[in-house]
């Protein structure tokens, strides 16, 4: 596992590391958000191109010189703030596909084995806020040692699964 520079550090009693946090931002630039509001809109064409600008640019932040993503992560949360272009109400989750490519870019660089659920919690998305000069994505990664991660809770209902 290569650690890159976490912008947090955490360590336990022991001094093994208990949790850490690396942070990136990726401008808008000339790509547009992709949304699931959106998918029967436009062209698969254009949304293909599209995905693949951000897949690029996630591919592209991670193996920044002199600043890389850490590379082999056994499990990592993912959250991410969307600073859009313009004010008006909007769902972040209809985000989703933008969010999607970003993390396949951050998996071919080696960030984890994969994107499925034994090594990638989220993407959790929440509103940034609004900005015309810099609308783009700021992405939080969290890396926990594996004692120190919250159980996951099981579900809990009164529904027979039969």
């Amino acid at each position: 596992m290569r650690i890159g520079a976490p912008i947090e550090v955490e360590v336990t009693p022991e001094g093994e590391f208990a949790k850490l946090i690396w942070e990136r931002w990726l401008p808008l630039g000339q790509k547009t958000f992709l949304s699931t509001n959106k998918q029967s809109a436009s062209h698969w064409t254009t949304r293909s191109k599209n995905a693949k600008a951000w897949r690029q640019a996630a591919n592209n932040d991670a193996k920044q010189q002199g600043n890389p993503l850490p590379t082999g992560l056994d499990y990592a949360t993912i959250d991410a703030w969307v600073y859009k272009n313009r004010a008006g109400r909007y769902d972040p989750a209809n985000l989703y596909p933008c969010l999607k490519a970003i993390i396949d870019g951050y998996v071919d660089a080696g960030l984890t084995e994969d994107d499925n659920y034994k090594h990638i919690d989220g993407p959790h998305l929440h509103h940034g806020g609004f900005t015309k000069e810099n609308p783009g994505i700021l992405i939080r990664i969290t890396w926990q040692n594996p004692n120190e991660r919250p159980k996951t809770p099981q579900p809990h209902s009164t529904i027979s699964k039969e």
